[in-house]
């Protein structure tokens, strides 16, 4: 019967494992990885305030052009009923 098969022999107690060093390395390299992971979100976040002002921007510039667009067709739309008017009168002085 092997050592680790005698019931009757004593386990180590707790404090003979050294685990503090491995823990305390472990929870560092936890700590670099979220000080990386948050560097990252900054920048993503930075990154995505800059393209919300630029669609900002987007939008103010298309409101803008569609108000002109609608403008000239309205301009457009006058004069078609105003030739519209004066085609008819010319046909019906040509009748």
């Amino acid at each position: 019967m092997s050592d680790t098969e005698d019931p009757t022999k004593k386990y180590p107690s707790p404090e003979d494992y050294k685990t503090n060093p491995m823990l305390e390395t472990i929870l560092a390299r936890m700590n670099e990885g979220l000080d990386e992971m948050r560097a990252g979100f900054a920048s993503v976040n930075q990154r995505l305030d800059k393209v919300e002002a630029e669609i900002q921007e987007l939008k103010t510039e298309l409101k803008t052009g569609f108000r002109k667009v609608d403008r000239r067709l309205n301009a457009m739309d006058v004069k078609l009923a105003d030739n519209a008017t004066r085609l008819d009168a010319l046909e019906d002085n040509a009748a």
